[in-house]
Order: C-alpha cells, then structure tokens, then sequence
C-alpha cells in the first residue's frame, strides 16, 4: 500500500468518524415530535450524546438527555441511555431499537403536582409523590401489541374532589398500581397496602384512548359509599382519555 493511499484511507475513515460523532441530533427530535402533544425546543449536542427541552400539550416535561450505548450493537440494536429532569420530577432508563421493534425501561420518581393539568379537568386534585420501586419495562414490537410491566406506587395524601356542586377531600393510604398486558393491551391495576381488593383498573387501547374503571372499594375509601349491592370489587364507574 503507498503511502499516499494510506494517508487517504486513514483521513476518510477520520471524517466518516467525525460525521458519525457529530452528526446533528434531528432525527431525535423529529422522532419525538411526531408522538401527537409532544413539542420539542432546539436541540443541543449531537445525535449520539444531546439534549432536548420536551412539553407535552403546553405542559414542561423537562429536559430529555441522551447518550449511545455501543454495547448494544452486540445485541444487533441501537441502544441509548436517557434521563428526563424537571423541577418536579425525576425519570432515568435505557431505550433501543432493533429490527423486531423498540423498547425502554424507566426508573425515578415525581410530584403529584405533575398531574394537576390532566385532573383538573375532572375537578380533582391530589398531593404527595410517585416512584417507580420496580423498574418499568416497555416493549413495541413492530408487528405486535405493545406491552407494560412494573409497578408505581403513589405515597398516599389528601385528594380533593368535587361531587355535584360540593367540594370533598379525603385522606387515602398508600397505592401501589400493577403494570401488565394481557391479550388486549397494556393495564394497571391499583391496591391499597395490605389489601387485595382492586380499587382502580387502567387499560390503554391501540387508539391510543385510556379507560379508568372505578370500583366500589374505592368509593368507600373516599368516603361515598355505594348503595348498590354489587361486591367490592365490582367497577361501577368508568371515565375514558385520549392520551395519544
């Protein structure tokens, strides 16, 4: 090999090297603005090590960070660690891609400030924290259901709700929500500590609506026992949002 045939090798794979170090991170938030609510600011740092302010319907996610995993590559995927920070919320995970589909994990922990948008439009409100104690895992084949399994759990508080054209609060223990997906999609089911009875059960459907069912436990935890003769954990309230 001569040397002016080297020193080209070794300068394009030097500026194939550089394009693929810096190369700029629009594909990232391309991505992210093409879930519907989802607004992105200006992206900084490159696409493997950036990051990026995220909003979701006018609402501050915070700032997404991310950086390449190339151990993945051995796994034939494409993988990134990630963390999303804000004031009032705190989330870390891996996320990858392959040619069978995506997934991710989230860890972290948040005020329930954080929902105050999306429960005010049921007149309701509520305090404390969430935490993740058991890592979440999310999985989105390409020719599948996606699928959810983990738990949060809520610290318990006061939640104040309006009933008619009465305001009420009530003080709950507590609540762990249980993330599964069975043949129908992704669901939740939330307890109360040390009680077995479901209170709330969650499912998220592929067009992107969710269903929030009430039981009848869960009215006599705040305080509005039911009157029907239905069993406890018998749902007799449901109330649907389209999240995407």
């Amino acid at each position: 090999m001569t040397t002016t045939l080297r020193y080209t090798l070794i300068g394009t794979a030097t500026f194939i090297a550089f394009l693929v170090l810096f190369a700029p991170p629009t594909p990232i938030s391309s991505a992210l603005q093409r879930v519907p609510g989802i607004l992105v600011g200006q992206p900084s740092g490159s696409l493997w090590y950036g990051a990026v302010d995220v909003d979701y319907h006018g609402s501050e996610l915070g700032r997404l960070s991310w950086s390449y995993r190339p151990q993945d590559l051995l796994r034939l995927r494409i993988g990134f660690n990630y963390s999303l920070q804000e004031s009032t919320h705190a989330f870390t995970g891996v996320g990858s891609v392959s040619a069978v589909g995506a997934n991710a994990t989230i860890t972290g922990e948040m005020s329930a400030t954080l929902l105050t948008d999306l429960l005010s439009r049921y007149d309701i409100s509520i305090s404390g924290t969430f935490d993740i104690p058991e890592t979440i895992h999310l999985a989105a084949p390409h020719d599948g259901t996606p699928s959810a399994t983990g738990k949060i759990r809520w610290s318990g508080g006061t939640v104040a709700y309006r009933l008619g054209t009465t305001s009420r609060r009530a003080t709950l223990p507590q609540l762990t929500a249980y993330l599964e997906t069975p043949a129908t999609g992704p669901s939740a089911t939330v307890y109360a500590q040390g009680d077995d009875t479901p209170l709330l059960l969650a499912s998220v459907q592929r067009d992107g609506w969710v269903s929030i069912g009430v039981t009848v436990k869960f009215l006599e935890l705040v305080g509005q026992p039911w009157s029907g003769s239905q069993p406890p954990q018998a749902v007799i309230m449901e109330v649907q949002e389209k999240l995407f």
